[in-house]
């Protein structure tokens, strides 16, 4: 009764906790409506590699390319325009030849390839069709959060269109890999698989999140079920450039770089932990004329922090060629500033 009575003292006038917020989960209903919805924008690619004779060597590095596409030669895509535009991956297309595209359950269309990009990775196919639905374009500041769940859609080993839920794991992931992209990729745990790649993540409410990547160029990054896909914002800025003008042009600084280490760089004078070693300037190229030195420690473009080369490599390669930019970068402990004019990346 004492413990009873203890308890209960002075809580007449204490106000009730507030109810707990209801769950804002979609039903499967709900789940079941948004995939109906954003199905026709997926496409199915199926194609056939391209032959080569009496080349042995390019045989073989085509085969060493195309290893992870032996048992599945089909991919996914994205329709990005009414008239039969279609965004995919680079890697998948590079050696294929006499493409198809299947396009809501109907017969194989005929498709070409009319513009790459090996830095995102993606190319854009077109196909004789008008009247297509296309994926809507999310706003500037509607960027995907760590944590929300998320829809991946994507063909799978040339069976169909095949949706999986689940949460987006990172928003800035970091791949030092050719034709990924320098960085700023999409995680998510979905289902994955080589021919996901092209296909589109969206979220539970249908906007799209970004073009899949294939799985198999970080395999020693992840396993299944884990998927990377490159951010909508640069899908769409490559997909409109490729479709405009058949490339993307890129800003072009013309050195190599590797990341600042305290312990083995104590040369340099920089005082900080992190940025952008200078290894290497190419001949005649925008950072020799601008009087960048090896060994310049580079910490900031055009105000924004450089913690590593891959966000030296990302800054640089989301400039235009001909734009001045403005290095801050640190030369035997003293700061410095330096205006530089971007050349234009070259094709090798």
């Amino acid at each position: 009764l004492g413990v009873f009575f203890l308890s209960g003292c002075g809580q007449e006038d204490a106000p009730a906790p507030p109810a707990p917020a209801p769950p804002s989960a979609l039903t499967p209903e709900s789940y079941a409506e948004v995939i109906a919805r954003l199905r026709p924008l997926v496409v199915t690619i199926e194609g056939e590699l391209a032959a080569i004779q009496n080349d042995p060597l390019a045989l073989l590095q085509q085969l060493a390319s195309t290893q992870s596409r032996d048992t599945e030669r089909a991919a996914s895509g994205l329709l990005v325009s009414a008239d039969g535009h279609i965004a995919t991956t680079y890697r998948w297309v590079e050696n294929v030849s006499t493409l198809r595209v299947r396009v809501n359950e109907l017969p194989p269309l005929d498709a070409k390839v009319i513009g790459r990009d090996r830095l995102t990775g993606i190319a854009i196919l077109k196909i004789d069709a008008e009247g297509l639905p296309t994926v809507p374009w999310p706003a500037a500041d509607q960027k995907p959060q760590a944590g929300e769940l998320c829809l991946a859609l994507g063909n799978l080993g040339g069976m169909g269109i095949v949706p999986s839920l689940g949460m987006v794991g990172s928003t800035d992931w970091t791949a030092e890999i050719a034709g990924s992209g320098a960085g700023g990729l999409i995680l998510a745990n979905v289902m994955s698989s080589a021919s996901h790649a092209g296909g589109g993540l969206f979220d539970v409410s249908g906007n799209f999140l970004g073009l899949l990547l294939p799985t198999s160029i970080f395999s020693d990054q992840a396993t299944p079920p884990l998927a990377f896909a490159l951010p909508a914002e640069e899908v769409r800025y490559v997909v409109e450039t490729l479709i405009e003008q058949g490339r993307v042009p890129r800003g072009f600084l013309g050195i190599r770089t590797r990341d600042f280490h305290p312990e083995i760089d104590a040369d340099a004078g920089h005082p900080g932990e992190k940025g952008a070693l200078v290894a290497a300037l190419a001949a005649a190229s925008p950072a020799t004329e601008s009087g960048l030195e090896v060994n310049d420690v580079i910490i900031a473009v055009n105000g924004a922090p450089i913690t590593s080369a891959v966000e030296l490599t990302r800054q640089i390669q989301r400039q235009r060629p001909g734009d001045q930019i403005v290095l801050t970068h640190i030369r035997k402990g003293q700061r410095m500033e330096t205006q530089v004019v971007l050349g234009d990346l070259p094709t090798q």
